[in-house]
């Protein structure tokens, strides 16, 4: 690796470090330059802002989950189709420290922001992997659809289904929703991805509502943790 590079990994890991234990908004440029021992010279030569940081780290993690889910083992196509759809979620287990930094930002410019950059590079991994498996899964008799706009309109429901699981952990934070409705808001991604597909009922798992609730309440608990 190059020493650019090198200095470009070491921003990342320390401001990541940074926004999870002082919270994105607390973390400060200054702070990182303090624990990196550098100019901001050397970080504006990489990174145009603290925000652009951020974006940065939204890709990593969309980089990284694609390659989790390719390492992964599937039975079946189907399989493979739930795992890859559960990979791309913040809401699984181990997202729960960049869930954390993002949740605050829930409902803000900079917050939209990000979860339109993680979205962005995720289209780019994940959407050709979903037309992949839906067309498999068509071949094999067990989806049936003929609309050739059909994956990009599963896609677009998909990134609806994230958004609206980002949107109800920030309001379990700010205290407008109970856990309860997670329940249900899952029912009716499994309900869209399986009548939209005609794929067998039951079929379509995602994520386990507890795994999911779990995740987001480790994300709740630092952040009330980092607001005493």
């Amino acid at each position: 690796m190059l020493k650019g590079d090198l200095k470009k990994q070491a921003i990342l890991e320390t401001a990541e470090k940074l926004f999870f234990e002082k919270g994105y908004s607390s973390a400060t440029i200054d702070d990182i330059l303090e624990v990196l021992g550098c100019s901001k010279g050397s970080l504006y030569h990489h990174f145009e802002s603290k925000q652009h940081i951020l974006r940065e780290l939204c890709v990593n993690q969309a980089n990284a989950a694609f390659q989790q889910y390719t390492e992964s083992s599937h039975p079946d196509t189907l399989s493979a189709f739930n795992s890859l759809l559960y990979h791309g979620l913040m809401i699984r287990e181990g997202q729960e420290r960049m869930l954390s930094t993002l949740l605050p930002l829930s409902g803000t410019s900079d917050g939209d922001l990000m979860i339109a950059a993680l979205i962005h590079a995720q289209e780019t991994l994940f959407f050709p992997e979903i037309e992949r498996l839906l067309l498999l899964l068509k071949e094999e008799k067990q989806a049936f659809w003929n609309l050739p706009a059909l994956p990009e309109l599963v896609w677009h429901t998909y990134t609806a289904f994230y958004g609206s699981m980002i949107a109800f952990a920030g309001e379990l934070m700010s205290g407008t929703k109970q856990p309860g409705k997670i329940v249900s808001i899952l029912e009716a991604a499994r309900f869209l991805f399986e009548r939209t597909l005609d794929l067998p009922y039951g079929s379509m798992e995602i994520i386990r509502a507890d795994e999911a609730l779990s995740t987001i309440n480790q994300a709740l608990k630092h952040n009330r943790y980092l607001n005493l």
